[in-house]
């Protein structure tokens, strides 16, 4: 059952809102690193698929958060399974963040010392992007 706040104006608010948030992630500061370095979401984003090859698939997150916000904000029939799939794939990519301790590079594994607010908004924007799938593909068809 969803709350009855969840209309279609909700919705695609909620869905700029979230999109927004993904937008500046990428220019804040993602993690500071033990050598003082602080790479900023983007410079994450970039080399961000190379974690999947260490069985980090948090970074899958940026492609399904673009695949969910339009049929979250739409006003057509939701997709039902696919909402249903890709909110529970973006809540475990963000639980999978929760794992990130190293960022590699050129020198090694540089261990993150503290987070930036880079990483705190980007977890906003995944977590709520799979929060608002799962609550968009309860939704009603007759109520849209």
């Amino acid at each position: 059952m969803t709350p009855a706040f969840w209309t279609p104006r909700m919705r695609l608010w909620t869905t700029i809102g979230l999109g927004l948030a993904w937008f500046v992630s990428l220019g804040l500061p993602a993690a500071h690193l033990a050598d003082g370095d602080a790479p900023e979401g983007f410079a994450i984003l970039t080399i961000g698929w190379i974690s999947l090859l260490m069985l980090q698939p948090a970074w899958l997150g940026n492609l399904l958060i673009w695949l969910v916000l339009p049929i979250v904000a739409s006003s057509e029939r939701p997709w039902k399974v696919t909402l249903r799939l890709c909110g529970g794939a973006l809540i475990a990519c963000a639980i999978g963040a929760l794992f990130w301790r190293d960022l590699p590079d050129d020198s090694g594994s540089n261990p993150i010392v503290a987070y930036g607010a880079g990483y705190y908004l980007w977890m906003i924007a995944v977590l709520g992007s799979g929060i608002a799938a799962l609550m968009t593909a309860s939704v009603e068809t007759d109520t849209l």
